[in-house]
């Protein structure tokens, strides 16, 4: 349990037309050696949030939040967390894009929502979706997709506020000795 942890890969890219069950980690990013697993030491900040290996976008007015972590017990319930992010775009129906730019554990080009099959939508809305476009991969969700705020204005801040409770594979809790851990503090 000394490894540093290490940004999820997806080894091997399903089809384009074929969702997933999600990857998050929550992880303090910084300078130096893995925190000791003991002591007041071992106890972390989050500052970087992943998503199938992607870098989610937060700000100070709207945090990337994990909202609720859903475990019942029952056979055959999936694990489902609900994630509550800022969108730096926010695509309702029309043909999905792939942003080359937010590829990457280091990459904090932000997220792009994409929810398919729509055309209809007043913010507030709740759009029952089986999955959701997130940066160009297709990720199952439970429930729907929650749009709270917002904006046209091109102001350089989130386009959308975005809650939505991903299906998930994996959620990983760490700390991770990382060389750009400065980007994070600009």
């Amino acid at each position: 349990m000394t490894e540093p942890t290490q940004p999820a890969t997806v080894q091997e890219q399903p089809p384009v037309d074929e969702p997933r069950a999600a990857v998050i980690e929550v992880v303090e990013r910084h300078h130096g050696e893995k925190y000791p697993y003991t002591g007041n030491a071992s106890i972390i900040c989050p500052n970087h949030l992943r998503i199938n290996g992607m870098a989610v976008w937060a700000t100070m007015d709207n945090p990337a939040t994990i909202r609720e972590i859903a475990i019942s017990g029952t056979p055959g319930t999936p694990f489902a967390v609900t994630v509550q992010m800022a969108a730096r775009a926010l695509n309702i129906g029309g043909t999905p894009a792939f942003d080359p730019a937010a590829v990457g554990a280091d990459a904090i080009a932000g997220a792009v929502v994409e929810i398919p099959d729509t055309s209809a939508f007043e913010p507030g809305d709740q759009l029952a979706r089986p999955y959701v476009l997130l940066n160009g991969q297709r990720l199952y969700i439970d429930d729907a997709v929650r749009v709270d705020e917002l904006t046209t204005d091109g102001g350089g801040g989130p386009a959308a506020v975005v809650t939505l409770t991903l299906l998930c594979r994996q959620f990983t809790v760490d700390d991770e000795p990382c060389p750009v851990a400065s980007l994070l503090s600009a």
